[in-house]
């Protein structure tokens, strides 16, 4: 999964906002609404010599563009005047929808919430094929839920593949399981739906999970989250999507069905 991944990073968009002159439970605030469109915010102290309290919006060195934080902050409802600074925030705001949401450190709640959106999606277009991988199979066969999820979307239509190492066995499942022996994908949890021909049903859900020293993996790879969190890129882009399928085939073609 480390192509998707490096391929979805380029939708990575940060709020940088220089000489911050709010409180913090404005920055608290502005943090959490921007998290709502995948954007991550962080502060920069300055010396006072140039112009402060500016955010500025961009992805890596590119910038998508800048205006006051108070403009921001009255936009998004958080204890500033409107007055002549909301009318800068327009244009930034304008740059927050993004084909990709990005979210670091997502809980498994907040996982099995963003799945199970997805899964409906299939369900409902009952056609199709989806792909889902679960990092150990266990992690689908202690689930009834999940079981019956699956098994509704065999039913309705949708060739379901699930994905897994074999730490313990499923009995006849309805949908095909690939036993990943070689842990290639035990670090990820994904999902992949080609949305039956239907463009409006397409959706993508590629995360890894967040490791530290203890649990194996590398402190230093930058993990949004602590262990047993995920960072999350998901998408309903079809252009998107498709680009996803396209670069699993390549990495993982010999594992993944994706043309079956």
């Amino acid at each position: 999964m480390r192509a998707l991944l490096d391929y979805l990073s380029q939708y990575v968009r940060t709020l940088t906002v220089y000489g911050f002159a709010g409180s913090e439970k404005q920055l608290t605030e502005l943090a959490d609404w921007l998290d709502g469109y995948g954007v991550h915010l962080q502060t920069v102290e300055t010396d006072g010599s140039g112009p402060g309290n500016v955010a500025v919006l961009h992805r890596d060195s590119e910038v998508l563009g800048a205006c006051t934080v108070e403009g921001l902050l009255a936009r998004a409802d958080i204890g500033a005047e409107t007055g002549d600074e909301g009318e800068p925030a327009l244009d930034i705001l304008s740059q927050f929808p993004a084909e990709v949401v990005v979210k670091r450190g997502l809980s498994v709640t907040e996982m099995v919430r963003v799945s199970r959106e997805y899964e409906r999606r299939a369900l409902r277009e009952g056609a199709g094929t989806l792909h889902a991988g679960f990092q150990q199979l266990s992690q689908i066969a202690g689930s009834e839920q999940t079981m019956e999820t699956y098994a509704a979307l065999v039913d309705a239509g949708v060739d379901a593949y699930v994905y897994g190492y074999p730490d313990t066995g499923l009995e006849n499942p309805p949908f095909t399981v690939v036993e990943d022996r070689q842990r290639d994908l035990e670090r990820y949890w994904f999902l992949l739906y080609d949305g039956g021909g239907n463009p409006h049903r397409t959706a993508a859900l590629v995360s890894e999970e967040c490791l530290t020293d203890e649990t194996g993996g590398d402190a230093d790879g930058a993990p949004g989250g602590p262990a047993g969190s995920y960072d999350s890129y998901f998408t309903t882009a079809p252009e998107v999507v498709a680009d996803l399928f396209d670069l699993a085939d390549e990495e993982h073609g010999d594992l993944l069905r994706l043309s079956a």
